[in-house]
């Protein structure tokens, strides 16, 4: 990976970029993106950039915080939100928490992400600890006991993983534009 990056600053690119929501950057360690993020950082005229946070919390944050710190770089979190009503008490704390490291000097950077409404794939809302996210863009979602292990574990308040499901409130806060599921008819 941190070949890749190489490869791209060589050719011209202007930072690094993850998308710590989605996967395969979901399953990112700090280390990881620390590493990535130095290799960029050798690259830039100015400020290379880590975009991303794994979800809007004072631990997101710190996050990158860290990354930002180790990697010798700055970063920017990409669109840094409150999502979910339960969320609206965090957002305070975490924008002190950006103020305080940058007045200690980190290059940190945010855009707030201001929609009262999200769009994302079906990968997203689903679980990682035991694979959700692969058997929801695999195709296994059609077997009702892989439905009924994701539906339980979507509903399930988790601190593991971001649940755009919990955070949307209730079902009918959700609609679904389109599917391409495949059919079993064919």
């Amino acid at each position: 990976m941190k070949a890749l990056v190489r490869e791209g600053m060589e050719e011209g690119a202007l930072g690094l970029t993850c998308a710590l929501l989605y996967v395969p950057d979901v399953y990112m360690s700090t280390a990881e993106l620390t590493s990535l993020a130095a290799v960029s950082s050798e690259y830039a005229a100015g400020s290379p950039r880590i975009s991303g946070a794994r979800e809007t919390s004072c631990g997101a944050v710190g996050e990158m915080i860290t990354i930002a710190r180790d990697a010798h770089t700055g970063v920017e979190i990409y669109h840094l939100k409150a999502s979910g009503e339960d969320s609206w008490p965090l957002l305070d704390p975490v924008l002190d928490r950006i103020e305080a490291a940058r007045a200690e000097g980190v290059d940190i950077t945010a855009n707030m992400y201001t929609y009262t409404a999200a769009a994302t794939g079906l990968d997203a809302p689903c679980p990682l600890g035991t694979g959700g996210r692969i058997q929801c863009v695999g195709g296994t979602i059609e077997r009702p006991v892989i439905r009924d292990r994701l539906k339980k574990e979507m509903t399930t308040p988790s601190d593991a993983w971001e649940s755009l499901y919990m955070e949307a409130g209730a079902p009918e806060n959700i609609l679904l534009s389109h599917s391409r599921m495949r059919s079993s008819n064919r």
